[in-house]
């Protein structure tokens, strides 16, 4: 087998020419569009107190903001006020991270955890990610603050010094040596991925308050459907029927090995079924 070229597809086809245009036909229909998208983030508003935007474009010019990220980055971002915007938010986060850190570590920080802090800091900032912090500790403190239980972290995201003083996560990356890179690495600028447990009966009320203050159209479900193979259902119902093991496992090895097979066509197949 091999890719045809068109010569090929032409001698292949030479009885039904209209085979070839139909298909460029059909080809020209498909709308062209790029699946490849950054990310679009709901706006976090930071309070009045801690300043303006306006405030940090007098503070930084654009060859000055420039200079405090890494070559073509700003651009990436998509130009100055998007940059702003990200530097207003990352500042934002460093107070609030070193509030939290102080309440984690004790008041004087050491050495090491001060330096810990300021390399993931400092690269949430150049990655363009604080909004996505100061979003996901707003609705975890928000989903504490209404009674619902918060799982104490897991993956990649339990190795951030920074979520751990957030309180996003309550595992201590600097106890357990834990890793930052694989959870965020600047050499591979991707959007971070938190999971986060909460418990069945209020997280509802954490998905109604995230959806009015982000906006329904920034909220989004996302189920994965399973399908269970037929010898695996016979025997989930016999457990749950409470059908005696023994007999539930001779029913289901009477469906045959065939891959992907359904109970309809097992009953079909299997007299003994």
């Amino acid at each position: 087998e091999w890719f045809k070229s068109a010569e090929d597809m032409e001698a292949l086809f030479s009885e039904n020419p209209e085979f070839i245009s139909n298909t460029l036909e059909v080809a020209e229909m498909v709308e062209e569009y790029n699946l490849n998208s950054d990310a679009i983030m709901p706006r976090f508003e930071i309070p009045e107190s801690f300043g303006s935007e306006d405030a940090f474009k007098a503070k930084y010019d654009k060859d000055t903001l420039k200079g405090m990220y890494p070559e073509g980055r700003i651009e990436r971002f998509g130009g100055y006020e998007k940059a702003i915007r990200i530097q207003f938010e990352a500042e934002y986060l460093n107070a609030l991270v070193m509030d939290g850190a102080k309440k984690r570590w004790g008041e004087t920080l050491p050495p090491e955890t001060l330096e810990r802090l300021e390399f993931e800091l400092d690269t949430v900032r150049t990655m363009g990610f604080p909004g996505y912090f100061l979003i996901v500790h707003d609705y975890i403190r928000a989903a504490r603050d209404m009674g619902v239980w918060v799982g104490p972290g897991r993956g990649s995201a339990a190795g951030s010094a920074v979520a751990y003083a957030l309180g996003i996560t309550n595992v201590d990356p600097l106890k357990y040596d834990l890793l930052f890179e694989r959870f965020l690495n600047p050499d591979r600028i991707s959007m971070p991925d938190i999971d986060v447990d909460f418990d069945d009966s209020g997280r509802e009320r954490v998905i109604e308050y995230v959806t009015k203050k982000y906006g329904a159209d920034h909220v989004a479900h996302i189920v994965t459907f399973g399908q269970m193979a037929a010898k695996s259902a016979i025997k989930d119902v016999g457990r749950v029927m409470e059908y005696p093991l023994k007999d539930t496992n001779k029913l289901a090895n009477f469906v045959p090995d065939t891959p992907k097979i359904t109970l309809k066509k097992a009953r079909a197949e299997s007299p003994d079924l």
